[in-house]
């Protein structure tokens, strides 16, 4: 007996021994990386960040720790972690885990780059404070409760590569008056739009037939029933009469004819002026992106850039007015379409054109079968092409309804000031890397004050453009004139906001007019069309 009891009691005292060399082996691959506030937790066998301090405030994840890439963050990871106020998500990670930021009662922003493609469910329920949220190209879904109870989003840009948005996905987002849906959505699942009381706006980068295609479940979604849906691809036709329904590549749509109208113009932004924009950047987008969204001032975004705007973002707008448009040609932009790439236009050359934007060698002949000669991008489209500002996304195909990204704004605008070099290599941003197309192009952006990024350290390249940053871009691009008046016909632009004076300045200048309404939707994405138009009547 005395021996049993001795052979048991050797064995637990062995168990006990063997038991912390078992937990600390399932560590062992663990490394503690520094940031400010504490230490975030990685596991290098399998590219996951698996946990914090409780005390971080601001994590600034990098592309690889100790020479692993950083490819994950894992479940819970940084959950309830009530101090963080920030957190930067390197480009090269393909996924969030579920409630990987839930709780996160102090996190004001959140930019997810391209190269995600998975987040969980419930990754930022209950982050009360985040207000600009960018959601990139590459996402393929809005997971379940993903921003359940974030009760400080005003608006949000769902990219074009998402198809399904799950159940409870912005349940209880009281806050949240405006969304943009890709037309590439085509399922919204139930209670999506639960206890969101001050939805009003929805901008859909479609037809109202796409639209009513779309099966949505009825269960507790009756504050998108109840909300506007502006459709942006809509016959573009002013509702005045345009001289000449058709646009030459010639004329600048920037002054418009007495009295006429493009027959394309887009029609949700002004009855009489476009018909409907798409409201699909910059987030901050979020007016840039959500660092820059903040509406402080109107030369600083929300959530991109803190000059500038804030997501987004989020969202198509829709097309913009007709008015604009030269009495030939007209000049309104549709509304975008989710087949727009995140990145540089494939066809589009990464070196810097040689032609001047002034001048315009326009082609002969119109190469793309999806800009016709009634579209009111159709002049704006062929100038873009002549100058060099942009090739179009392969040799018969603009994509006019694709949204446009940061990166290719500011490439296009580069391009049409005629591609000058920037007077330093000082590059901060993470996401911006000698080589790629826009690399020169953010560089004079950055110089000339026309953006400053998301981030301290991102730019977000990839991340739709807003029609507040658009403006907000213009406008900088142009020396920051005073409006001549400060009579706003928007309801959803206030004077604390960033685009406030670039958005009177671009309506003072018929650059755009809006989506009707009264509304601007300075959320809503801007489409490659909408963009070459404005780039047309500004510049041009």
């Amino acid at each position: 007996m005395k021996k049993r009891t001795l052979s048991l009691v050797l064995i637990v005292v062995m168990l006990i021994g063997i038991l912390p060399l078992s937990v600390s082996a399932a560590y062992e691959t663990d490394i503690a990386y520094p940031v400010e506030g504490g230490n975030i937790y990685f596991d290098k066998a399998i590219g996951t960040i698996t946990d914090c301090d409780d005390t971080v405030i601001s994590a600034d994840i990098p592309v690889e720790i100790d020479g692993v890439a950083v490819t994950s963050i894992g479940d819970d990871a940084f959950k309830a972690v009530g101090t963080l106020t920030s957190v930067t998500i390197p480009e090269g990670l393909t996924q969030i885990g579920k409630g990987a930021f839930s709780s996160c009662f102090s996190l004001t922003e959140i930019v997810i780059p391209e190269s995600v493609t998975n987040v969980g469910d419930t990754a930022f329920s209950s982050c009360t404070s985040l207000a600009n949220v960018v959601l990139s190209q590459g996402i393929e879904k809005i997971s379940g409760f993903m921003f359940y109870n974030c009760t400080a989003l005003t608006s949000i840009t769902i990219p074009n590569s998402v198809t399904l948005i799950d159940g409870w996905a912005f349940h209880s987002c009281l806050a949240l008056t405006e969304i943009t849906i890709p037309a590439s959505v085509t399922i919204i699942e139930d209670a999506v739009f639960y206890n969101c009381k001050s939805l009003t706006d929805v901008y859909y980068g479609g037809t109202e037939e796409a639209w009513n295609a779309i099966t949505i479940d009825n269960s507790a979604n009756d504050p998108l029933f109840n909300a506007t849906i502006h459709f942006t691809e809509v016959s573009e036709e002013p509702s005045e009469p345009s001289d000449e329904p058709t646009e030459e590549p010639s004329e600048e749509p920037t002054e418009p004819d007495e009295g006429t109208t493009d027959p394309s113009v887009e029609p949700s932004e002004e009855p009489s002026e476009e018909p409907s924009e798409e409201p699909s950047e910059e987030p901050s987008v979020p007016s840039e992106a959500p660092s820059e969204e903040p509406s402080v001032e109107p030369s600083e975004e929300p959530s991109e850039e803190p000059s500038e705007e804030p997501n987004e973002e989020p969202s198509e707008e829709s097309s913009e007015e007709p008015s604009e448009e030269p009495n030939e040609e007209p000049s309104e932009e549709p509304s975008e379409e989710p087949s727009e790439e995140p990145s540089e236009e494939p066809s589009e050359p990464d070196e810097e054109p040689t032609e001047e934007p002034d001048e315009p060698a326009e082609p002969i002949e119109n190469p793309f079968t999806d800009v016709k000669e009634s579209d009111y991008f159709a002049t704006p489209v062929l100038w873009a092409v002549g100058k060099n500002i942009t090739n179009g996304m392969s040799a018969t195909s603009f994509a006019p309804n694709a949204n446009c990204t940061r990166g290719q704004i500011v490439t296009f605008l580069w391009r049409a000031c005629g591609s000058p070099e920037p007077t330093s290599t000082k590059n901060n941003f993470k996401d911006v890397k000698a080589g790629e197309y826009y690399y020169k192009a953010v560089l004079w952006a950055v110089e000339n004050g026309i953006t400053t990024g998301l981030s301290a350290t991102s730019f977000g390249p990839n991340a739709t453009c807003t029609r507040g940053q658009v403006a907000t871009f213009l406008w900088r691009s142009q020396g920051e004139p005073a409006p001549t008046s400060t009579n706003n016909p928007f309801s959803d632009v206030k004077t604390s906001d960033y685009y406030f004076k670039a958005v009177l300045w671009a309506v003072e200048n018929d650059v755009t007019q809006g989506m009707g309404g009264g509304k601007f939707a300075p959320n809503a994405s801007c489409t490659r069309g909408q963009i070459v138009t404005f780039l047309y009547r500004a510049i041009a």
